[in-house]
């Protein structure tokens, strides 16, 4: 059985072709082991080409969307239609102090915070550490890790809101 994907996607590649049927066909693989297929008035065979038809109608779609955000056009161009979202230098001076009241606000409330909740934060949000690398650290419980880091963001969170006020 040959995919041909012709009527759907006219002026894609060849390559794309062969990576949506390898993921329909993996996506119906586990389908089928999972049990979810049963028998009925629609072909093995069917079910299987419909997989890859919405396989493919996925892709289209997520690629139009994807060209319809980027910005095409010369960037002289671009650069004389924005506007900008400041109308004079007293906006730009007064954005800045608010930049700057919310970083000492911050820094206030994470000092506050203890050194392991420091931590569990910087692990999971900015070093995207797994559960099990964060245990190790840490020694706390894999399946305890994202309830400590979710108790420690709002910890924060009140934490400012407390600077703030």
């Amino acid at each position: 059985m040959v995919f041909n994907n012709r009527n759907y996607a006219p002026l894609f590649r060849e390559q794309l072709e062969r990576d949506v049927f390898n993921e329909a066909l993996n996506d119906f693989y586990f389908f089928v082991r999972d049990g979810k297929y049963v028998k009925g008035p629609a072909s093995l065979q069917t079910v299987f080409l419909n997989f890859c038809k919405y396989k493919l109608m996925g892709r289209i779609k997520a690629e139009e969307r994807r060209m319809k955000t980027e910005i095409k056009g010369d960037s002289a161009e671009i650069l004389e239609t924005t506007v900008l979202p400041y109308s004079s230098w007293e906006d730009i001076k007064e954005q800045i102090t608010l930049d700057e009241a919310r970083l000492r606000t911050f820094n206030a409330a994470w000092s506050q915070l203890g050194e392991r909740c420091r931590n569990l934060i910087l692990w999971r949000k900015i070093q995207k550490l797994s559960n099990e690398e964060i245990q190790d650290r840490c020694g706390i419980n894999e399946s305890m890790v994202n309830n400590e880091v979710y108790r420690c963001i709002v910890r924060l969170k009140n934490k400012c809101k407390e600077a703030g006020a």
